[in-house]
């Protein structure tokens, strides 16, 4: 089932389930996964080490996804710019390693931004 760009829920895994994409939502999962494996431990970067991945969803299709990361640490935030640049140039690690952990032809392009930010 292939939802058009209106009917798709940005952030809401559960209405992705809801929908009957379940194909979708367990890449997606899988994506997720690596990239927080990846940016736990593998980097090499301290700043990238900081980021916690919040989501991951498609952005239109599965071959493109929009990864919402987020700083572990409220005490200490690096720049966001600075993290935004360091995340782009690490997108082709960063491709590598989910392309390690999923089973599919092609690595998604992925597309990276902050979590809104939360009141209190």
């Amino acid at each position: 089932m292939k939802l058009d760009k209106q009917d798709r829920p940005s952030d809401d895994p559960e209405a992705w389930n809801r929908s009957g994409d379940w194909k979708t939502l367990r890449f997606c999962r899988q994506v997720e996964q690596a990239l927080s494996i990846a940016f736990s431990g593998g980097s090499g970067d301290d700043v990238l080490g900081e980021l916690a991945v919040e989501s991951v969803v498609p952005a239109p299709d599965a071959g493109h996804l929009l990864v919402t990361v987020d700083f572990l640490s409220k005490e200490r935030i690096p720049d966001p710019l600075e993290t935004l640049v360091r995340l782009h140039r690490a997108t082709g690690w960063l491709r590598l390693q989910v392309g390690a952990a999923i089973s599919r032809k092609r690595v998604p392009e992925l597309a990276f931004r902050f979590a809104p930010i939360r009141p209190g």
